[in-house]
């Protein structure tokens, strides 16, 4: 997460934090919804993701067992 970031939020109620988090989870939906029209490269995903302080995990899931896939 970007420090600047880090720092206001640390200075915010947990209640405002809170409403902050859902507010971001919320546009990063919205944004996601719109890439994917365009077909989002799993690079541009997990750049987004990790500028709101995620990471992204991708999970092959197949009857034998699940497979991460971290080469991306």
């Amino acid at each position: 997460m970007a420090r600047p970031f880090r720092e206001l939020r640390d200075r915010m109620s947990p209640e405002a934090q809170r409403k902050s988090e859902e507010k971001a989870r919320e546009m990063l939906k919205e944004m996601l919804l719109r890439e994917f029209d365009a077909d989002m490269h799993i690079s541009t995903l997990r750049r987004h993701v990790e500028k709101m302080g995620g990471s992204l995990e991708i999970t092959a899931r197949f009857p034998e067992g699940d497979v991460s896939l971290s080469q991306f």
